[in-house]
């Protein structure tokens, strides 16, 4: 007999600098195959340190906050030889550019975390039930 094995395709989200709200609505629409996703972009775990607020920690549309226990988070840092050195000097604006920039990659448990909530940007309640 032969097996046939389908493979889900991989996505690359290129989002240095982006909202988390941006990453939140792409974490959304993706949350089934996010095991075969990748993120190039903002440290989830950053945000995570950065929202103080309860009702920012408590969001139920935030997939960012939810999502960080099942993440592989990778920190992406320029090497140069020292201060002075040309090399050195020319990628140091490089670094402050990307910095926060992470590799994400989501672990297979992804698939188990609850779906957050659609995100709204009125709080529309008619919309929101109808959406349900």
């Amino acid at each position: 007999t032969t097996t046939i094995s389908r493979s889900v395709p991989k996505s690359l989200f290129y989002m240095p600098h982006c909202p988390m709200r941006l990453y939140c609505n792409v974490l959304w629409s993706h949350w089934e195959t996010l095991p075969s996703t990748v993120i190039y972009g903002n440290s989830f775990h950053s945000y995570d340190e950065r929202t103080v607020s309860v009702q920012g920690q408590n969001d139920p549309t935030n997939g960012v906050l939810r999502i960080i226990p099942c993440t592989n988070e990778i920190s992406i840092k320029l090497r140069g030889n020292k201060r002075g050195d040309e090399l050195y000097d020319e990628l140091n604006h490089l670094e402050t550019a990307f910095n926060d920039c992470n590799v994400i990659s989501f672990t297979a448990a992804s698939a188990d975390c609850p779906r957050p909530d659609e995100y709204f940007a009125s709080n529309d309640n008619e919309n929101r039930e109808l959406s349900r």
